[in-house]
């Protein structure tokens, strides 16, 4: 699909060119996978690299697996060396298929998006544009990076990949390769694994959801669902009346005025958001209630203190507060300030 930028390596042929006539250190592509029907831009990627593997001076050096399937990606993370995944950013969903290369021995070239950010050292692999953030794309679009991206993967293969693949000692061994190889198996193998992702399910939402269904007798369950049905009947006329921010001493403070429409305050949760960027880690902050509003009924003065960041950075927001409930899977009644 034309996000992950396959044709990425075909934006200059000629330093591609450069990279496969190597005699002393030669290099194989080999690509697989399948575009939607409907997918106009991805099927003419394909169409490109087949005519770009069928010149005579390419040919043999890159090839096109055609079919993809399950047992086509068995052997390719079998007998791969370096997994390219290239998507643009901050596209990437996940990028599952380079945990598969994992267990296999091979090292991951990709984007910084997805998993390769979380999972990124240069002991294990490389990265393009390694520290990418969303405030990149400010004021842009998602097409700015394509070519700096790309200068920055031949970069890559031609200074980094390819001589440290050729890179070997006396006994014919590389070995820096294969100690990066070990590394990322070692660092990176049983974080992203299935075993990993069914154990965390199992221990953080099954077992504790089961639990909490074990204290649920038809009694609370009715009450449960009085007490949903009323703040849903309230729910729509929640508002936000003010929100205000102060800085001192390395520190801002944030004061919202909150409208329940008379929904008990206990019931409420107040909290300040901050999604993950540069300027830190995503936060969530409870926003303590200072006093009620006087001659404001069912108005409410709301208050916390955080590390600075830009404006615009902190958003408060309302959620319904209720441990019995698995929120917000049963009740997904939040309120953001717009």
């Amino acid at each position: 699909t034309e996000y992950k930028r396959p044709d990425l390596l075909l934006k200059d042929e000629e330093r591609l060119l450069k990279l496969l006539a190597s005699r002393d250190r030669p290099i194989q592509i080999v690509l697989a996978g399948k575009a939607h029907p409907y997918d106009l831009p991805g099927k003419d990627i394909i169409r490109r690299w087949k005519a770009f593997s069928r010149r005579p001076d390419v040919e043999g050096k890159v090839v096109f697996i055609e079919d993809y399937d399950l047992g086509v990606a068995n052997q390719l993370i079998q007998g791969v060396d370096v997994w390219l995944n290239c998507p643009r950013h901050p596209w990437e969903a996940c990028g599952t298929s380079g945990m598969k290369v994992l267990v296999n021995g091979g090292l991951n070239l990709s984007q910084y998006d997805g998993w390769w950010a979380e999972a990124w050292n240069p002991d294990v692999g490389w990265a393009i544009r390694p520290g990418a953030t969303f405030d990149e794309l400010s004021g842009s679009n998602n097409h700015d990076h394509d070519l700096s991206d790309m200068e920055q993967l031949f970069d890559l293969l031609e200074n980094e990949v390819i001589p440290g693949f050729y890179d070997v000692d006396s006994e014919g061994i590389p070995r820096n390769w294969v100690g990066r190889m070990r590394a990322s198996m070692d660092q990176l193998t049983a974080a992203y694994s299935a075993n990993r992702m069914v154990r965390e399910y199992v221990e953080q939402f099954y077992l504790p959801m089961a639990e909490m269904g074990s204290r649920r007798s038809s009694e609370t369950a009715r009450e449960l669902l009085g007490e949903y049905g009323e703040i849903s009947r309230h729910w729509s006329r929640l508002r936000f009346n003010s929100f205000n921010t102060s800085e001192d001493s390395g520190s801002q403070t944030f004061t919202v005025e909150v409208y329940l429409d008379g929904i008990d305050e206990q019931r409420i949760a107040v909290e300040l958001v901050a999604e993950d960027s540069e300027h830190g880690p995503r936060t969530i902050t409870a926003m303590q209630m200072k006093h009620p509003l006087g001659g404001s009924p069912h108005t409410y003065l709301y208050e916390c203190t955080v590390p600075p960041r830009p404006e615009g950075h902190y958003t408060p927001r309302l959620r319904v507060r209720d441990e019995r409930l698995n929120l917000p899977l049963e009740n997904p009644a939040i309120l953001w300030l717009r």
